[in-house]
């Protein structure tokens, strides 16, 4: 193992190892497509927006399903469908679930 300089952060290098992380996926939002379940894991949008989807209902570890794509996009969270901008949907980092048998 060596390291090298990278500002100033020391980051190792590993030859001939071969290192898998087995981490599940946060993709955005607005990569799924329709008709896709998902569990919320991240958002990075700002905290009024944040607070408005958790009275809305989506919280941390929430599953949704996407009902369309674009201007706005709209998910179904439960029973309730929320409708947002395009970009507020791309500040939401979801991890895809197989289908509806795991977003129940």
């Amino acid at each position: 193992m060596t390291r090298s300089d990278f500002g100033a952060c020391q980051v190792p290098f590993f030859t001939g190892i071969q290192v898998i992380v087995n981490t599940p996926a946060s993709i955005p939002l607005t990569d799924l497509p329709v008709d896709a379940h998902a569990e919320l894991r991240l958002s990075r949008i700002d905290d009024q927006t944040r607070a408005l989807l958790r009275a809305l209902g989506l919280t941390d570890g929430s599953t949704l399903r996407v009902c369309k794509q674009g201007e706005p996009c709209i998910i179904q969270v439960r029973t309730t469908r929320i409708g947002m901008a395009r970009s507020v949907a791309a500040g939401l980092l979801v991890e895809p679930l197989q289908g509806p048998k795991d977003a129940a």
